[in-house]
């Protein structure tokens, strides 16, 4: 890949990752002080599959090189998990170089990717970027962790 692409994407995810980690801190910061009562006991439901989700490269990075394709299939965006350990995993273009939170991968041979975040308790901003010669993609979310009472 063009050492230049290769700049401008780091550089791209960098900024995203500032701008996710500003947002979430100014949540965090305007959230008003815990009530002096513990909450209600989370009610624990079994774990179901949760479902794929399909991302449409940015509009906004070099949009005639943004068709890659990435497909996250855990974790579901929104969710709230109970263990601080969780695992992303997704499909993208065969060989793509992968980062989840600036942890880099290579998809492998079908495009698989796989790895393991450990998240700080509430809410936790996962940033998964996908780059080939063929094109770039990204998804975000954003993960809670409640630890069990």
């Amino acid at each position: 890949m063009n050492r230049s692409y290769l700049f401008l994407i780091t550089l791209l995810a960098i900024i995203a990752v500032a701008i996710g980690a500003f947002a979430f801190y100014k949540t965090l910061a305007s959230k008003p002080a815990a009530p002096a009562t513990p909450p209600p006991p989370v009610q624990s439901l079994p774990p179901t599959p949760p479902p794929t989700q399909e991302v449409t490269p940015s509009a906004d990075i070099n949009s005639s090189k943004n068709t890659l394709p990435l497909t996250i299939a855990s974790p579901q965006d929104n969710s709230v998990v109970t263990t601080p350990r969780i695992t992303v995993s997704g499909t993208t273009a065969p060989g793509a170089d992968v980062s989840v939170n600036e942890k880099d991968l290579l998809a492998n041979s079908a495009g698989k990717f796989t790895t393991t975040l450990t998240l700080e308790e509430g809410q936790n901003y996962i940033l998964v970027t996908a780059a080939s010669e063929t094109g770039f993609a990204a998804w975000e979310g954003t993960i809670a962790y409640e630890p069990p009472t």
